[in-house]
This record gives structure tokens, sequence and C-alpha cells, in this order.
């Protein structure tokens, strides 16, 4: 069973929660303050199994390969929501993938180190959000960068399972202490996926879905967690139908530096609401953001290029399912892929050149010793 069931087995997962808070009235009657619409629901619920299946589609009948050069243009362009120092790093990164330099595996040094320090740092500047919820929007970013550096981190090195443990705990700690349920879900599964075959058994797979909601569950009070996934349904519910039949932001929503404030506004509210994974596609695109979800799902097709770059989007698309997905979610998943083709033999491109590349996660010890001697240090 490849790994992206631990995706398909986590999200049905969270509909089931989703379900509950449906049917349970002291729950429903929270969410739905101003009115429970059983139309607007079955609206939302249609579009969001629909997006699903769209998805699926994709991971399960793409047989081709999208060319690097697809990949370094959407980069760039989505670079430019960032200016001007998102040009800047963009270029630099797709020159380094076009020497042939595995950017997310050069980076483990400075992942492990940074996203340790950027939140303790942060920590002891402006305060801690356990004790001071104010403070917890101020860290929504800070914390994300930690989550996007610790995953690289765990899914790209290869140091001792016991000490990736130990700083997967770490990271979790961090991310308790700030208040941030869907990191912890996020960094959980990273490491799950980190340790685990290419091919999971299906009991390992629903441990896998389940272990980062339990979790969830145990970071705080059940039932302030199921209020939180039935706010973000009723959001998606909203967008999917003002969003018919072609949508309301027509491509803004993905183009947003800040698309969580830009959602939390335009339902008259503030702060920044969380949407579900297909919320952009649906607020954007409306019923034509089926085919958004469907290039997601071959994108995580893609991503199987390498085990590594699987288990990195695998882990982000999970965060995804109620966090939603923006750029910068699709920018590291474009980065992981590309990451992949660098270091695997069947990933060359005329882009990357005749380069050649082994595939060495899947050696042993003495195999990955005697390759080294013949090729030359090709994997740290």
């Amino acid at each position: 069973m490849r790994k992206f069931h631990v995706f398909n087995t986590t999200f049905i997962f969270y509909v089931l929660l989703i379900m509950f808070t449906l049917l349970n009235e002291n729950i429903r009657a929270v969410i739905y303050s101003r009115g429970y619409k059983p139309h607007e629901v079955a609206v939302g619920m249609t579009l969001l199994l629909l997006n699903f299946l769209a998805m699926n589609i994709g991971w399960k009948i793409w047989k081709f390969k999208i060319p690097n050069v697809v990949y370094e243009a959407v980069i760039i362009l989505f670079s430019f929501i960032y200016f001007p120092i998102g040009p800047v790093i963009a270029l630099i990164l797709l020159f380094f993938y076009r020497k042939g330099v595995d950017v997310y595996s050069k980076s483990v040094p400075i992942a492990f180190v940074y996203s340790l320090l950027i939140p303790i740092l942060a920590f002891l500047v402006i305060g801690v959000p356990l004790f001071n919820q104010s403070l917890r929007f101020e860290f929504s970013r800070i914390l994300g960068i930690s989550a996007y550096l610790s995953t690289i981190a765990i899914t790209y090195s290869n140091i001792d399972r016991r000490i990736k443990l130990v700083y997967t705990l770490m990271m979790v700690a961090i991310f308790f202490i700030g208040t941030f349920r869907s990191y912890i879900l996020w960094i959980t599964v990273a490491y799950l996926l980190s340790i685990s075959k290419r091919d999971v058994k299906a009991k390992n797979t629903i441990i896998v879905g389940i272990a980062g909601i339990a979790i969830l569950i145990l970071s705080g009070n059940i039932e302030k967690l199921l209020v939180r996934i039935g706010f973000t349904f009723l959001t998606f519910t909203n967008l999917a139908v003002r969003g018919i039949p072609w949508g309301i932001y027509h491509g803004s929503l993905l183009f947003s530096p800040d698309p969580r404030r830009l959602v939390a506004t335009f339902l008259g509210g503030e702060g920044r609401y969380t949407y579900l994974i297909f919320g952009q596609p649906v607020a954007d695109f409306g019923i034509l953001g089926i085919i958004e979800s469907f290039l997601i799902g071959i994108m995580a097709k893609e991503s199987e290029i390498r085990e590594e770059s699987l288990n990195f989007t695998i882990s982000i698309l999970v965060y995804s399912i109620d966090a939603g997905i923006d750029n910068r979610i699709l920018l590291a998943i474009m980065g992981a892929i590309l990451s992949g083709r660098v270091r695997n033999e069947e990933g060359s491109s005329p882009i990357l050149g005749r380069i050649r590349f082994n595939s060495l996660p899947l050696l042993g010890k003495e195999e990955l010793q005697r390759s080294n001697n013949a090729n030359g240090k090709l994997w740290e």
C-alpha cells in the first residue's frame, strides 16, 4: 500500500469528525449559531468529496512526467508574491537545482539548527503563547517556518532513529508551547513516515493516520478541537456556496501572501481562518477547482520519485487537510519534487543535464560504502 493512503486515511478520519460535529446538537449549536442550513452543508460536503476524488484520480492515473521547466516557471511566478526577496531566493534555489544540487538534503544541518533556534528566540523575546493566548497569532508564521524546516530535517536526514525521535519530541514540545496543534500533527506524521517502509501495510497506515489526530486530542480539550474542526468546515462551506459556479477570488487567494487573513476578512471575521485543503481551489475557481485538486494529486504522484520527497509531500498534505492549501505549500512540494529528481537517476531531465545519481536510500550500509568508494561521496 502506497504512502499516499496515509493522506487518504487521515482525510477520511477528519471527515468523520466533521460528521460528528454535524450530528452532535450541542457542538452544532455552537458552530452554527447563526442558523444551520442543511442544503448549504450538503453543497459543502459534496464539493469537498468531489475534490478529494479528483485528487485521488490525479494520483492514481498519472503516468507521465511534468517537465522541470514547468515547475521552475511556477516557482518563479509564485516567488513574485513575496517581491523583492522572493524572486531572489527562487532564482538562487533554481540555480542550484540546475547544477545538480539536492537543495533539501543539503539544507538538513541548517534546518536542524534554525528550526529550534527561531522559535526559542521568539519565546524569549516575544513571550510564550501557552501562557498568553493573545500572542498566538504573532507566532503563526514563526512556527510555520520552524515546522517547514523541521520537516526537512526529519525527512531528509540519515541520523539514528533515537536522535531523530528526541528531536521530534523537542519540536512537538515547541509547537505545544506555541499552541499550534496542526504543527504537532505535521511533524508527527513526518517522523512516522520517515521511519516506515515505502510500502506500508494497511494497519500501519491507519496507525500513522490516527497517531497525529490522537496527539491533537491530547493537546487540548476535545470539545474545543471538534468546534475548531466544525468551524473550519463551516468556513469551507461558505466559500463553496458563494463560489458556485466559477469561484469568488478567481486566483487571488492562490496568489495572496496571507490567504487565511483574506478569507477571514471576506467572511466578516478577524485573524486568520483555516479553510480545509480544498478551500482555496473552490474559493478561487468554483467547480473548476476540481482541476487544481487533480493537479495536486499529480504532484503527489510525482513526489514518489524518491522516498524523502514522498514523505515530505504526504506530511505537508496531511497538515493541509485542516489548514488549507496556499502558494507556500505548493512551492514546498514543487521544491521536494525537484530535489527528488536531482537525486534520482530516473528523474534526470535536459534542464539538469545528463547527471547520474544513485538511489542510495534503498541501499544497506555495506552497499552504501561500496557505492561511495566507487562513485565519490554522493550521500551524506
